[in-house]
């Protein structure tokens, strides 16, 4: 058994162990034309239909908490710092809930359709995604998205549209859609019958794929129509319908990392 997993070593005669503490690990596949570092973040997207172009998403083994710790808490992105034991893995998405458009028209079909962006997105996208855990070259897990609830995020679902308020000049239907992939508990997530355990120095990979279905949805997509909320009074001219607008997938592993004791630290 790896020295690392059997959690103690004998140095010069004396007894050192390392400790196991309870540690979340997650990575996040950002979408959005105004998202931070777009160009220069490994893996993430400017558009929808970008991401449908791509063939795989990868998770921890791309980013860095300095992309971000929000969206990345990993401190090395190609092996693992620690050893760590995974009890469960779970698969979010995410997206701005509210869509709006001050000059809606109703005979414009495209409108509608690119209305419905973000719930297709939450609601429907995750059932066309598989996802392949590997450590180092073992796969130790396949299967498909719905399968790997998160167990966090708003809870509810539902679709809406009405004119809730007179901020604009112009009439104004607003859209909001809220959806929680299974139940938020933190549960509720794909358990490991066997704990998986992972080397320290090993590499660890979490692969998303759509389904050829998901990924010409996603081209479809050409925008993602929700309005820059900070841009002011609503005006025409203010209103730049992609701005302030993101999309994203997070994989998150829950389990213990093995941490050497204060005042008993070994090589």
């Amino acid at each position: 058994m790896n020295q690392d997993i059997a959690s103690a070593k004998v140095v010069s005669g004396i007894d050192y162990s390392n400790v196991r503490e309870n540690w979340p690990l997650f990575d996040t596949v950002l979408v959005g034309l105004n998202a931070r570092d777009e160009q220069t973040t490994p893996g993430w997207f400017t558009t929808l239909a970008a991401m449908g172009a791509a063939n795989q998403l990868y998770f921890f083994n791309q980013r860095t908490r300095a992309d971000g710790l929000a969206y990345c808490n990993l401190d090395t992105r190609d092996q693992m710092p620690y050893a760590f034991i995974i009890k469960s893995m779970g698969v979010r998405f995410f997206a701005t809930y509210q869509t709006e458009n001050p000059a809606i028209d109703p005979a414009d079909v495209s409108w509608w359709l690119e209305n419905q962006v973000p719930h297709i997105f939450l609601a429907d996208l995750p059932d066309h995604c598989s996802v392949r855990m590997q450590i180092q070259q073992d796969d130790v897990l396949k299967t498909n998205v719905p399968l790997c609830p998160s167990g966090y995020g708003p809870v509810g679902g539902g679709y809406g549209q009405a004119s809730p308020n007179s901020q604009f000049a112009v009439a104004a239907d607003k859209s909001y859609s809220a959806i929680t992939q299974s139940t938020a508990h933190i549960t509720n997530r794909w358990k490991f019958p066997t704990r998986i355990k992972v080397p320290r120095n090993a590499a660890l990979s979490v692969e998303l794929q759509f389904s050829e279905y998901g990924r010409q949805l996603l081209l479809a997509m050409v925008k993602q129509n929700t309005q820059d909320m900070f841009s002011g009074h609503g005006h025409a001219a203010d209103v730049d319908h992609d701005s302030k607008t993101f999309y994203g997938i997070q994989v998150s592993l829950i389990g213990q990392r093995l941490v050497q004791q204060r005042g008993a630290y070994h090589a």
